[in-house]
């Protein structure tokens, strides 16, 4: 469904949608798998409103809403705690199945200029999973994808539960070709002046951050697989779906060509735990301070 007028990249989708829609439509409400701080179910939205008999419209100008903080202080109701109960029981073979080890803790914590280990390691493993296919060169992975830190304690096990619960969103891998002019854009589109989020770039992908360059002109140095980027050759760029629609602000992906779609990203990151395990962190050194 198109977005209505002035409705862009960075405008969420609730809205697009419920600019969008014809005079049919009465109310849109949206959701999503996750919540601040992954906590679950942070809030819940009531809405309250009136119905026109005759017409069956909504009565527009009846219509409030309010979020309710969930206090998680009442009582819980006894089926839907055997509900719930019932199903950790189903899925608790498959999340506590093994899919790799590490040496140490793969965490998300940022150096100066936004690189962690955890993204380093899912950025290397969403390069993998997309060479063959998709013709990878560089992957790259947004901060607020990556949900939790994986704890090494108390073995160095890392179950496919834990990996859910870094990568829960069953985002797809997708490649595009960009030119190189583009992918600097790109990172440039790192910082702005609402916002900073620092895509985890491969092994492949190294560049100089200088945070006190203005807006647009902090990148400089970038090299793939050890080569000065080029601004008019063409790159292979995998990057999940969420990124690739021009997510989070990235909205120089949406002039990507040759779009491929391949695995969960998921799917590539447990791969790639069991493929590389014991899998210990890597340097943070691929986004150098300048």
């Amino acid at each position: 469904m198109p977005f209505g007028p002035g409705v862009g990249v960075g405008v969420g989708v609730g809205v697009g949608v419920g600019v969008g829609v014809g005079p049919g439509v009465g109310a849109v409400t949206t959701a999503k798998s996750s919540s601040p701080r992954t906590s679950p179910a942070s809030v819940i939205s009531q809405a309250d409103f009136k119905v026109d008999r005759k017409s069956g419209d909504i009565i527009r100008s009846t219509v409030t809403v309010d979020n309710h903080v969930v206090t998680r202080d009442i009582t819980p109701d006894p089926a839907t705690a055997a509900f719930v109960q019932d199903w950790r029981d189903r899925v608790a073979a498959v999340a506590n199945q093994q899919v790799g080890t590490i040496t140490a803790d793969l965490n998300r914590a940022q150096t100066a200029v936004g690189e962690s280990v955890l993204g380093n390691v899912i950025a290397d493993a969403q390069l993998e999973a997309t060479r063959t296919g998709g013709g990878a060169q560089v992957a790259l992975m947004n901060p607020g994808g990556i949900r939790a830190d994986l704890a090494f304690a108390p073995d160095g096990v890392v179950t496919y539960g834990e990996a859910f619960a870094v990568q829960p969103f069953s985002n797809l891998m997708q490649v595009v070709t960009l030119t190189g002019a583009q992918l600097d854009a790109l990172l440039e589109q790192q910082w702005t002046a609402a916002r900073t989020a620092v895509l985890s770039p491969s092994s492949t992908l190294r560049y100089t951050a200088t945070l006190s360059a203005p807006f647009g002109d902090r990148v400089s140095d970038i090299t793939i697989d050890g080569v000065p980027l080029d601004p008019a050759a063409s790159y292979r760029v995998a990057a999940n779906n969420f990124l690739v629609g021009g997510g989070d602000g990235f909205s120089e992906f949406l002039n990507g060509t040759d779009l491929w779609s391949g695995p969960i990203d998921l799917d590539a990151f447990t791969a790639y735990l069991t493929a590389h395990s014991p899998i210990s962190p890597p340097a943070r050194d691929r986004i150098t301070a300048g």
